[in-house]
């Protein structure tokens, strides 16, 4: 069976390409915040209805993990195929790549995954940057370029998840990637955008939402807002999933819980 083509956003034009030997299967991948973008159907659903998630205040040592997410800074080699990070296996690859750690300082890598988990502190995920291995678990790669896997202008990317019930799913076993560029506070964004995307997550327009590409309000100050957002790129349009907004807090918590 042929690959399927995909849609790639390039600043303001768009086109159809065909991925070099890529395993045919119904998923996309997403490619955000970045000069590309590579959109994920949309899979039918009222995308607007409320979802009934407590989002609570706890610490992560309150939670029982049921999500791990490894922050992977030491390269590694990833062929073809069905996303499986316990396996070092990515639909998003084209090609087999080796990759080599990206130049990071070990105090900014220790901002940063702190960041990180903050960011997801009132669910139950744990982030790591030690290897699981064959145990399941989210794998996000970060480069030093999106060029390395073959996507010039990549920030952050993942395949995106299956829609059900009008919803995106969360991925327990799949690979991310996200480029190490800019302050501290962008490369958090850069990897929980990344994050979102493995989680079930859309763009969405708003700036102090982690999942949109707005950069003009405090970054630091991005979260996984708990208000239904528009979904969108730089234009509102139609979640992937269906419907048009999108609350990431009670989406992420439908998809693996909360915190006590």
């Amino acid at each position: 069976m042929a690959a399927p083509s995909s849609q790639y956003h390039v600043g303001s034009s768009t086109v159809s390409v065909v991925p070099l030997q890529r395993a045919a299967d119904s998923h996309t991948i997403e490619w955000m915040r970045s000069w590309w973008l590579l959109l994920a159907c949309a899979c039918g659903g009222d995308g607007s209805k409320a979802i009934d998630a407590a989002i609570g205040d706890a610490s992560p040592d309150a939670c029982a993990a049921s999500h791990t997410i490894f922050l992977n800074r030491g390269g590694g080699t990833y062929t073809v195929g069905p996303d499986d990070a316990t396996m070092n296996k990515s639909s998003a690859i084209g090609q087999t790549r080796t990759l080599p750690p990206p130049t990071t300082v070990d105090a900014d890598w220790t901002a940063v995954m702190t960041c990180v988990t903050s960011k997801l502190s009132t669910f139950p995920i744990t982030v790591t940057d030690q290897d699981p291995g064959t145990a399941q678990h989210v794998e996000v790669v970060v480069l030093d370029s999106g060029n390395q896997i073959g996507v010039p202008g990549l920030t952050a990317g993942a395949p995106s998840t299956p829609c059900a019930g009008g919803f995106g799913t969360a991925a327990k076993n799949t690979i991310a990637f996200a480029v190490w560029q800019g302050t501290n506070a962008n490369r958090c964004w850069d990897l929980s955008m990344a994050i979102g995307y493995t989680l079930g997550l859309d763009n969405v327009l708003p700036c102090e939402d982690l999942m949109s590409q707005n950069p003009s309000c405090s970054i630091p100050g991005k979260a996984f807002t708990n208000v239904d957002q528009p979904c969108g790129d730089t234009a509102a349009r139609n979640c992937r999933c269906g419907g048009t907004t999108q609350n990431a807090a009670q989406r992420i918590a439908a998809n693996v819980g909360t915190c006590p």
